[in-house]
C-alpha cells in the first residue's frame, strides 16, 4: 500500500509570506510579525484553492 502525501497536510516547517514586503521565513510556528518590515505574515505552505 502507498502513502501519499497529502497536499492540505502542511510540513513540520512551514512558509511564510510578509503581506507587505513579499519576505520569506520558514518556521515551525507562525511568527506574529515580519523581521524586516513588521507588516502581517500568511502560511503560504497548504495550497489554496482559487
Amino acid at each position: 500500500m502507498t502513502h501519499e502525501h497529502d497536499p492540505y497536510d502542511p510540513p513540520e516547517t512551514r512558509t511564510f509570506e510578509c503581506l507587505d514586503c513579499g519576505r520569506r521565513v520558514e518556521s515551525d510556528h507562525q511568527p506574529v510579525t515580519c523581521s524586516e518590515c513588521d507588516g502581517d505574515l500568511r502560511d503560504i505552505s497548504v495550497p489554496r484553492e482559487q
